[in-house]
């Protein structure tokens, strides 16, 4: 009889981010709110650390606050499943298309989002006040906090892992 296996044991956040920090530095990006980038260094920070993990891409919903309508109350960015044509005018602009990436650790069914960080200035950026608590700097977690929804895609994923892969090999100016 085969023992189940155990869920891995995650490093030190403080190891694994430190590493994400420092490869992120690598990709040759000025813009330090670039998903597709933190969550393809929080990746490799992973599995550098023996942790399997994968980067993850579709919809992402954050509550910045409880004002009442006709206010906005959350920063998002939602997949909107365009075809290949429009993805590839995105993708010749540099941009794209609308759309969240996070890292996952699928043995853990964790969400790893390196750039809660920077959801604050995002909402001021787009004249929503965030008045909820502060947000971690990075979300590490298996469901994510009230008012916050992450939901992947299949085309979303498959795209940033192509892009992704681009990064690494330097061929992406996608920023």
């Amino acid at each position: 009889m085969i023992a189940p296996q155990k869920p891995p044991k995650l490093p030190p956040r403080h190891s694994v981010r430190t590493l994400a920090e420092r490869l992120f530095m690598t990709f040759d990006c000025q813009n330090q709110k670039q998903c597709l980038r933190w969550a393809l260094a929080a990746v490799l920070s992973l599995e550098k650390h023996g942790i399997h993990a994968c980067i993850n891409a579709g919809t992402a919903n954050f509550q910045a606050n409880d004002m009442p309508e006709p206010h906005p109350t959350h920063v998002g960015y939602f997949w909107q499943d365009e075809d290949d044509d429009t993805i590839q005018r995105y993708l010749q602009l540099g941009i794209l298309p609308e759309m969240h990436c996070w890292a996952v650790v699928p043995s853990l069914n964790m969400i790893v989002d390196p750039t809660t960080q920077f959801l604050p200035h995002i909402a001021a950026e787009k004249r929503i006040p965030w008045t909820k608590p502060y947000p971690p700097e990075w979300f590490w977690g298996m469901s994510p906090p009230t008012g916050w929804c992450y939901t992947p895609h299949e085309r979303a994923c498959l795209l940033a892992a192509d892009l992704a892969m681009q990064v690494v090999k330097g061929q992406s100016h996608l920023c």
